[in-house]
């Protein structure tokens, strides 16, 4: 009796405390990416603070720490683990989404993430296929922040994410 008490009293002051926690936008609209919610999202938006001092999505991509190393020589290029030397609670939170994403496949089969999660883990492994859609969360965040729009699935055939098709573009 006590325990069922308590349970419901714990249920009822955490939906209090989340009608009256005010999520600011950019939070909001993380929340649009594939397998990020709240504490995902507000990680994402404290970690990159302004978005405007990225130049592009690969830029985010590489200070989140969701782009392999990579070594040339000789004609070869090799592409090695990710970084290290980044933000780490980025990098985790990318990682994590990325799980999620794993985990939800039977759910979202139809989604660009299941998709190429699917794609590279069968190729690549599942490391490498956690990486791939870390940083397509990544570079998804950079534009969710900096069009201030919430998360469209890619149109395919249109990698850069432009929201006019290949065939109106000039020179497509």
């Amino acid at each position: 009796m006590v325990a069922g008490f308590l349970d419901d009293s714990r249920i009822a002051n955490s939906r209090y405390v989340r009608s009256q926690l005010a999520l600011p936008a950019a939070v909001q609209r993380l929340k649009t990416l594939p397998g990020v919610e709240t504490i995902l999202a507000a990680t994402i938006a404290l970690e990159i603070g302004d978005v405007g001092r990225f130049a592009t999505c690969q830029h985010l991509a590489s200070y989140a720490g969701t782009t392999p190393r990579v070594a040339s020589s000789g004609g070869k290029t090799r592409y090695g683990r990710l970084r290290a030397d980044v933000n780490r609670y980025l990098k985790w939170a990318y990682v994590e989404a990325a799980n999620v994403v794993a985990l939800q496949q039977g759910r979202w089969a139809s989604r660009h993430v299941v998709r190429l999660d699917r794609r590279i883990a069968a190729r690549r492994g599942h490391p490498k296929a956690i990486g791939a859609v870390a940083r397509h969360l990544a570079e998804a965040s950079f534009w969710v922040l900096s069009r201030n729009e919430d998360y469209r699935e890619p149109v395919p055939g249109n990698p850069l994410g432009d929201p006019k098709p290949a065939a109106t573009r000039p020179g497509a």
